[in-house]
């Protein structure tokens, strides 16, 4: 990304940034710029159907679930905008669908979305391996989080707040994710017992 390398030559430049350092923040930038295009993109698109309010919080809990949970990564910053456009049509989809008097059919939804998370989370990204100490730190942040964001799920839609609904199908979205990163390790290491191990612990 021409922007990040134009950014990082600014700041070795004015000597803020060392020169031995240029690699990691050029890759520093990309992400930041990718991740405002994809962010941007998203809010849009809810802003284009008059729902801008649930575009804020499925960022929200996407971001904030997915930092520690991880997930499917692709392999280029166009495929992950892809990637991660297609999941919010997907949740877009599923949340019009979705009636919050269908409480039987999310909370089970719920339910089954929390099976790959205690599984497997954190789903470790191959170009970021954690040790073993942060990977348990990492988990428990992962569950805390995603607890706290199925409990204000559950208190909203028993409260009649169709917010809770959009909160839940995005816990099933980082879920399905958990389990796309997690096929996507296995099939690259090429181990098969992969799936049968709870190994984020």
């Amino acid at each position: 990304m021409r922007i990040a390398n134009k950014v990082t030559a600014y700041f070795i430049d004015r000597k803020i940034i060392a020169t031995e350092k240029r690699n990691i923040f050029e890759y520093g930038f990309e992400l930041i710029f990718a991740d405002s295009i994809n962010f941007a993109i998203i809010l849009l698109t809810s802003a284009w159907f008059h729902a801008l309010d649930v575009g804020l919080v499925y960022l929200l809990c996407f971001v904030s679930t997915r930092i520690f949970c991880g997930g499917f990564h692709a392999d280029t910053h166009i495929m992950c905008g892809i990637s991660m456009f297609a999941m919010f049509c997907c949740f877009m989809a599923v949340y019009h669908a979705l009636n919050i008097t269908q409480t039987y059919i999310i909370f089970s939804g719920l339910v089954i979305a929390w099976i790959p998370i205690i599984g497997y989370a954190p789903v470790i990204h191959e170009n970021k391996p954690l040790s073993r100490q942060y990977r348990k730190r990492n988990r428990r942040k992962a569950l805390v989080i995603c607890g706290i964001w199925t409990l204000i799920s559950v208190v909203f839609i028993l409260s009649g707040i169709q917010l809770g609904v959009a909160i839940a199908v995005t816990i099933w979205i980082v879920s399905i994710g958990i389990i796309c990163g997690k096929a996507k390790s296995a099939w690259k290491e090429g181990k098969d017992g992969e799936w049968s191990e709870f190994d984020s612990v």
